[in-house]
């Protein structure tokens, strides 16, 4: 559950939808920045060709491939992106002629191997096609739609690293008064600062757990667990889910 106003609801929704388990990362709500801020570049390239396959010469497609690839090299080289750092795939869309829809085939990449995969292509057409509509023609002619290639920057990662669990019961010294769901009156429920949660520790419910972007509310019958990534655990007890 990510957003800073997840975790003030997941209990709830969990209970609802009948889910025993809730994650909630840390820094819930800047997980979503985070996650931007770590994404790897992609760039998607497309020319249309609309054209029947076996009227087209493999090195006419060879050479439009070599125009795109270029063309996502020097986009990837702006931003900064070594060339060990850069996938690039190829792709095509086909169909049978008359169909109005295509699908992908992938090529992966474009090496030496180039014009085993192009030959191959139509095979691997019938294949994806019987996959999605449980039918193909084989004897039918295929259509060529368009020229795809995919590159991916590929950026460093944060490293994560597990810390060693030293099971107890988390104790919390201030409460203060909540009307929680369904109830009609307020009633003294147990606050914790997240920062003071080590790993291993266990704490029941009904209570609040508050971090600098968000709060956590954990409904009766619940417990949470903080894993050996920080992540709090939400587990409900099987009694709490109403299916």
């Amino acid at each position: 559950m990510r957003g800073g106003g997840g975790p003030l609801h997941a209990a709830g929704v969990a209970r609802e939808l009948g889910i025993g388990k809730v994650i909630i990362p840390k820094y819930p709500g800047l997980f979503s920045a985070r996650g931007i801020a770590t994404a790897d570049f992609s760039h998607d390239y497309v020319r249309s060709i609309v054209q029947p396959l076996e009227e087209i010469k493999e090195k006419n497609i060879a050479s439009i491939f070599d125009e795109m690839i270029t063309h996502a090299n020097l986009d990837l080289e702006k931003e900064g992106i070594e060339s060990n750092r850069r996938d690039i795939s190829c792709s095509f869309d086909m169909r049978y002629i008359g169909q109005t829809t295509e699908v992908n085939v992938p090529l992966g990449k474009y090496d030496e191997d180039w014009k085993a995969k192009f030959d191959q292509a139509p095979g691997q057409f019938h294949k994806i096609h019987e996959q999605l509509y449980t039918y193909s023609v084989p004897n039918e002619p295929i259509e060529l739609v368009n020229i795809r290639v995919f590159a991916i920057g590929l950026l460093e990662k944060p490293s994560t690293r597990s810390i060693e669990s030293t099971s107890s019961i988390a104790s919390s010294k201030n409460s203060r008064l909540v009307l929680l769901p369904g109830e009609k009156t307020q009633i003294q429920v147990s606050v914790f600062k997240r920062e003071n949660l080590k790993i291993g520790s266990k704490l029941f419910g009904p209570a609040i757990v508050e971090e600098s972007s968000s709060s956590t509310l954990l409904l009766d019958e619940m417990e949470i667990i903080i894993d050996a990534y920080e992540n709090m655990i939400i587990n409900l007890a099987p009694s709490s889910i109403s299916l």
